[in-house]
């Protein structure tokens, strides 16, 4: 009998994550690495603007062999690094990639968590029509309800289905779907 080899996780499909963090950073692979961090970077509304320096950052990542807390790669982005960028201004939109399932349950969830707006009442009509303007209406009502102490993957997440995305690029994400932000 032989056994089956078990692929790795996938960097560029696992949950941005703690936990999706440890296991890739258990790989103790750069290049995977570098895919997570630019994930995480892309989701919270930025870009990679030197692949080498991020390859670097992603070296030292995964150059020691104790778990690395998920936090430092966070305070690097609060240093605001040479090699990466975010825009001034933010808007926390359905993931294009994400099923309808997955939005429809996500937007339910951030109805349920806000306490000051009422989906039910508060949504403008032509929102409540498509399922896509109404997740991108209540995601960023819900993240701007955090004020500032909003955080990309703890209030722009949702499992994958939101993301952030500077005001200047929201055109591009939209793919031909429709958006209450535009």
């Amino acid at each position: 009998t032989s056994l089956e080899q078990v692929e790795p996780p996938d960097p560029a499909k696992i949950k941005l994550t703690e936990e999706g963090f440890q296991q890739i950073a258990a790989q103790r692979n750069a290049s995977r690495m570098a895919t997570f961090v630019e994930r995480v970077i892309r989701h919270s509304g930025g870009w990679v603007s030197d692949t080498d320096s991020l390859l670097s950052f992603s070296r030292d990542l995964t150059a020691t062999n104790s778990q690395l807390p998920y936090s430092e790669m966070f305070a690097t982005f609060a240093e605001n690094p040479e090699w990466a960028s975010w825009p001034a201004s933010v808007a926390c939109i359905a993931d294009r990639s994400a099923s309808v399932a997955e939005v429809g349950a996500a937007t339910k969830l951030a109805c349920q968590s806000m306490l000051e707006f009422d989906c039910s009442s508060d949504v403008p009509p032509a929102c409540a029509e498509d399922r896509w303007c109404l997740a991108d209406y209540v995601f960023s009502i819900y993240y701007s309800a955090q004020g500032s102490s909003a955080r990309a993957l703890e209030h722009c997440y949702f499992g994958g289905a939101a993301a952030l995305v500077g005001m200047e690029r929201l055109g591009d994400v939209m793919e031909g779907r429709p958006s209450a932000l535009l």
